[in-house]
């Protein structure tokens, strides 16, 4: 056989390879089927919280949109701020595509994935197939507080968990940048603690995102929205819905910034309240089943009866994202500079906040 009838066997090999394969993976993709079987949806924190319950709002709707509709269970594995089931699902989970974790922002912030030794896991190796954009955190102040924090300079009274929550965050930008003087009570136990604390006269200010908790305030004359984190809507933080005439934290922060640390630290704090919930599959899930979850999840808010719960479980002005906005913001994270994170830091210092959540809480532990 000539060299030329030897290539062209060759090719003709090799093209009938190439469409054999072509055929095979478009079958596999085809193929891909959840008939009679059940998926788990894993959590990372206790039932009834925010988390929890919006997990069981999307696992209600996202097996009507999968090959074969399968059910889907909730599991919770709580433990260490939602990194022991990261750990796990890196770990101990087959990457089946039968098991997908609803995650949320404390799992994939830079303090927690670049600084906690605990962490066994790499976020962005994770298959991600949507998210929920951060309702977006708003602060509320006593009228008559701020105005006497404005007129004699009188530090508000700050009612707080911790010192990496957006809400802290938020008021030591406002003390570096806005001239607020503040005095910190924190320790409180969650929002509806920090909520009952500003209503009996303890606190000036207090901070949340859920409409369900910020109505007794706004809607009692003594109190007033005063700065929001803004809600992550066609790649920016834009006012929310319920709050046009509030302004963002970036609006007022953003032009008093003089350095590139100032503004590049600022900026990688704003990565951090844009995801605020996420669901993913573990690293390396064959592509197929990636893809049919992601269809299946773009399909959602098409579902009136999904939007309509969607509204009352999650919010007003829910947003979600797509997996690859979800990915993008991961990514963004899982890069944050050191240096970025020690600016954060030393104004948390600054302004008499704990700098190392995890050191406080073990220190907590050790006296008890």
């Amino acid at each position: 056989m000539s060299g030329f009838g030897i290539r062209s066997a060759v090719c003709v090999g090799a093209a009938s390879l190439c469409v054999g394969l072509a055929l095979s993976s478009a079958v596999a993709r085809a193929d891909v089927s959840f008939k009679g079987k059940t998926v788990r949806m894993i959590v990372g924190s206790p039932p009834g919280g925010g988390t929890d319950l919006g997990a069981r709002l999307f696992a209600r709707f996202l097996g009507k949109y999968l090959p074969d509709s399968p059910v889907i269970v909730v599991q919770n594995i709580p433990g260490a701020g939602g990194i022991k089931v990261m750990n796990y699902m890196v770990q101990q989970v087959a990457p089946d595509g039968l098991t997908l974790i609803a995650g949320s922002s404390s799992q994939i912030v830079p303090d927690v994935i670049l600084k906690n030794k605990a962490v066994a896991y790499d976020p962005t190796k994770f298959e991600f197939i949507g998210g929920v954009a951060a309702t977006g955190t708003v602060t509320v102040a006593n009228k008559e507080a701020m105005a006497r924090m404005e007129k004699t300079g009188t530090p508000i009274v700050v009612a707080q968990v911790g010192g990496v929550r957006t809400g802290a965050q938020m008021a030591l930008f406002a003390a570096e940048y806005l001239g607020w003087k503040i005095k910190w009570v924190s320790g409180y136990q969650g929002t509806a603690a920090l909520t009952l604390a500003v209503l009996k006269g303890e606190a000036d200010l207090t901070d949340t995102a859920g409409l369900a908790n910020l109505r007794p305030l706004i809607e009692d004359s003594r109190f007033a929205p005063v700065v929001q984190a803004g809600i992550y809507v066609g790649g920016k933080l834009t006012r929310r819905n319920e709050f046009p005439n509030t302004p963002t934290i970036s609006e007022l922060v953003q032009p008093k910034l003089k350095t590139d640390l100032e503004r590049e630290a600022f900026a990688s704090w704003e990565r951090t309240i844009q995801l605020g919930k996420f669901f993913a599959l573990p690293p390396n899930t064959p592509k197929e089943y990636v893809e049919a979850y992601r269809k299946a999840y773009k399909r959602l808010n098409d579902d009136a009866e999904f939007r309509k719960a969607a509204v009352v479980q999650l919010d007003d002005d829910y947003q979600l994202m797509t997996a690859e906005e979800s990915q993008e913001v991961v990514d963004a994270l899982a890069r944050t500079p050191d240096r970025d994170l020690e600016f954060l830091i030393h104004l948390r210092v600054k302004y008499g906040l704990p700098a190392d959540e995890e050191k406080k809480d073990k220190s907590k532990k050790n006296k008890s």
